[in-house]
């Protein structure tokens, strides 16, 4: 893929294209007065008061014109992007970052050969440069073009297509989901590539969507540097400018490992998750991350099982948590008042297992009772579990309860990472299937014509590993 630039940083950063030291010599050799004396040559005299007027600008501050002249031509430059984010029937997030202070805007094209320009939008010093272009106006179920132009420069790389979602309860979706991208361990990140070719209409990543380092953690600098350079892997690019992007976090991309609410820069690490992903909403009152979005005939509900929870160490009770009680609310009342068919509750670590000493939603078996009960008693049907942290590929199905559906979860790990081979050997008796040899991606195909849901597990280079349908759990008579 073409590497994404703006036209202006191929202009020379000054008059000339010669480096700072180079310019400098040349501006000694054009002031006659710049050169030392000839031996036997030189005359002292008094200094008078057009002397100084006559002088030679001093080197330094010619160096700092030029390096201020440079800047703010690289300040016209775009970092990472652009990244379509959170997508309805009628409207797109575009999410870029700046190199440095400048403005950006979108020039969309329609099929009558129109265009119209959203922004500018100025890229937040406040926010690693970030810029966010939100377009409405659009029609349900429709593709257009679009530039990028920053200051009055083009973007190289485009043009970029934008793509809105069906109405809502309506029409087909394509869905694929992961979880767990570590560059350092797989730097190529074949598993992308799969993913474009299966052309979905949104990504659901489901966290450990970066890994930070002993050494980010030290400080806040070090999250936001974190995300800045993953931000940028070429590998990514395509995904991220095809298809609608929604993310929640797990414990790598949230803080150290295994972490909860205890995490000391938890707050510098929502601010650089929300400035990063461009998601409906993050939470509520400025707590936590989760968020829900309809896509066509499904809503999805990106949970946050990092922000309120209770370190693992405390022992499994009633008053153990994870999602806390205020998510919990949020979560029970929304599934109840869904009118998506399909619910798609994405919880990054495991839910319906119960059978190994990892976490998992086990790990507070009476919070997750309440939900499993909560469905059950409110009658809600059409709800798929999906999950990633694990490293390994599983399907698990919990029987339907009286009055209720079978529950299903569809756990996908990792994207790009090491994955886990003995797992496959660790017994689970709600298991239907597992994968622990290589990157895998998940796939959802849900349409409401058909009332049909196929859900699939993919490895890296797109081939089928688990398929099965599951229209079963749409509501209704079909």
């Amino acid at each position: 893929m073409v590497r994404q630039k703006v036209l202006l940083r191929d202009l020379p950063p000054c008059e000339s294209s010669n480096a700072p030291g180079q310019r400098t010599a040349n501006a000694r050799r054009s002031r006659g007065s710049t050169e030392p004396s000839a031996p036997g040559r030189g005359v002292r005299r008094s200094a008078r008061p057009e002397d100084s007027m006559r002088r030679p600008i001093p080197t330094t501050v010619v160096l700092a014109v030029a390096f201020l002249v440079a800047s703010a031509a690289r300040a016209a430059e775009l970092r990472s992007g652009p990244l379509q984010g959170h997508t309805t029937d009628r409207s797109a997030r575009v999410w870029v970052q700046g190199t440095g202070p400048g403005e950006v805007r979108l020039r969309l094209r329609s099929g009558d050969g129109t265009t119209r320009t959203v922004g500018p939008v100025a890229f937040d010093p406040e926010r690693a440069f970030i810029a966010v272009l939100t377009v409405d106006g659009l029609q349900p179920n429709g593709r257009w073009r679009y530039d990028l132009l920053v200051g009055e420069e083009v973007v190289e790389g485009g043009p970029w297509t934008l793509r809105t979602l069906p109405s809502p309860g309506s029409g087909a979706v394509r869905i694929a989901f992961g979880s767990c991208l570590k560059p350092s361990v797989s730097p190529e990140q074949p598993v992308f590539e799969a993913i474009v070719a299966a052309k979905p209409d949104a990504f659901l990543w489901l966290g450990d969507n970066l890994y930070f380092s002993n050494r980010d953690l030290r400080e806040a600098k070090g999250l936001w540097k974190r995300y800045r350079k993953v931000r940028a892997l070429p590998s990514l690019r395509a995904l991220f400018a095809g298809c609608a992007n929604l993310a929640q976090w797990d414990d790598h991309d949230y803080g150290p490992n295994n972490s909860d609410r205890t995490f000391p820069l938890r707050r510098v690490s929502r601010e650089a998750f929300v400035a990063y992903w461009p998601n409906p909403s993050a939470g509520e009152d400025g707590e936590g991350i989760y968020t829900r979005a309809v896509l066509g005939p499904v809503e999805v509900f990106l949970l946050d099982d990092r922000w309120f929870r209770d370190p693992n160490r405390k022992p499994d009770g009633p008053e153990k948590v994870i999602l806390g009680e205020r998510q919990l609310r949020w979560l029970l009342e929304g599934l109840r008042e869904s009118v998506a068919p399909i619910k798609v509750v994405a919880t990054a670590s495991q839910f319906l297992a119960r059978y190994h000493r990892f976490e998992s939603f086990a790990m507070a078996s009476h919070e997750r009772e309440r939900l499993v009960a909560g469905l059950t008693e409110a009658g809600v049907r059409g709800v798929l579990f999906v999950s990633g942290d694990r490293h390994l590929a599983e399907v698990i199905r919990w029987p339907a309860r009286p009055g209720g559906q079978p529950l299903w979860e569809i756990t996908s790990s990792p994207l790009a990472n090491r994955s886990w081979p003995d797992g496959e050997r660790v017994p689970n008796p709600d298991r239907v299937f597992i994968y622990g040899r290589g990157p895998n991606f998940g796939w959802i195909e849900a349409d409401a014509a058909s009332k049909s849901l196929l859900v699939e597990l993919r490895d890296a280079r797109g081939k089928t590993l688990w398929s099965r349908d599951l229209s079963e759990l749409w509501p209704g008579d079909r």
